[in-house]
C-alpha cells in the first residue's frame, strides 16, 4: 500500500491509506482516495474515485466506481458505482464485471472499527504479509506527547508461529537507545563529562518511559 499518509493500528491490525492511495493485492491493482486494509479479517475497502484493474492481465481497461470491497481469502468482491448506470459490479479474482450477488448478511463495504485507538505509526508505504508481519517504509513511530521517531524501515511482526519471530524479528517490543546532544546551557547531560546520553524508549510495549536524570552542564 502507498498513500500520502499510511496509518498503522496494531491493536486492530489495520492499515489506513489516505490521499492518492494505491494497493496491489497480487491480483488487482486499486487506486482510490482512501484504502483501508483489515489484516485480521483479510479484506480491504477502497472509497472515493476508485480505479481497479487486474495486475497480470495485459490490455484490460480499468473499471471505475465510488467504492470497492474485496475479500482476500476468496478474492471475491463488489465495485459500487452510485452515479453510473452499471450499479454494482462483481469482482471474482481478476475478472471485473457482471451483476454483483451478495450472500445474505455479507457487508463487503463495512469498515473496521478501531475505536479510540490512535495510529501507532505513520509511513509512506507498507507491505503486509497476512498472518505474519507489516513492513513500513519511511516510518515514524508515534510516542507519547505526539512526537515521533523516524525509521527508514520498520517491521512489526504479529505471527503466531513461534519459529517465524526467530527468523525475522526477535520480539514485537524493543527498547531502543535514543541519543540526545546537549549544549552548555541545557539541563542535559546527567554529568559534566557526558556529551550525550541514552534512555530506554518503549516502541511496542506497555512499559513506561523511565524519567531521565537531570543535570547541569558546566559554564563555558
Amino acid at each position: 500500500m502507498r498513500a500520502s499518509f499510511v496509518g498503522f493500528y496494531p491493536g486492530h491490525l489495520v492499515l489506513d491509506g489516505i490521499g492518492d492511495a494505491e494497493l496491489d493485492d497480487g491480483t488487482l491493482r486499486v487506486h482510490a482516495d482512501r484504502i483501508i486494509l483489515d489484516m485480521r479479517a483479510q479484506r480491504y475497502v477502497a472509497a472515493g474515485t476508485v480505479t481497479v484493474q487486474p495486475t497480470r492481465v495485459a490490455g484490460c481497461s480499468p473499471a471505475q466506481g465510488d467504492a470497492l470491497g474485496v475479500d482476500l481469502t476468496t478474492h471475491q468482491g463488489v465495485l459500487v458505482n452510485t452515479g453510473g448506470t452499471s450499479g454494482s459490479e462483481a469482482i471474482s479474482g481478476a475478472t471485473i464485471g457482471g451483476a454483483a450477488t451478495l450472500a445474505p448478511g455479507s457487508e463487503p463495504l463495512a469498515l473496521p472499527d478501531v475505536g479510540l485507538e490512535l495510529p501507532y505509526a505513520r509511513a509512506s508505504s507498507a507491505v503486509a504479509h497476512l498472518g505474519a508481519d507489516v513492513r513500513l517504509r519511511n516510518a515514524h513511530v508515534i510516542v507519547p506527547g505526539g512526537e515521533s521517531i523516524g525509521f527508514p524501515s520498520y517491521v512489526y511482526s504479529y505471527s503466531s508461529n513461534p519459529g517465524y519471530s526467530n527468523t525475522n524479528v526477535l520480539t514485537n517490543g524493543e527498547d531502543l537507545p535514543i541519543y540526545f546532544g546537549s549544549t552548555a546551557g541545557s539541563v542535559l547531560p546527567a554529568s559534566p563529562i557526558e556529551t550525550a546520553f541514552w534512555t530506554k524508549l518503549p516502541i511496542a510495549s506497555s512499559e513506561s518511559v523511565p524519567p531521565a536524570k537531570l543535570g547541569m552542564s558546566p559554564p563555558i
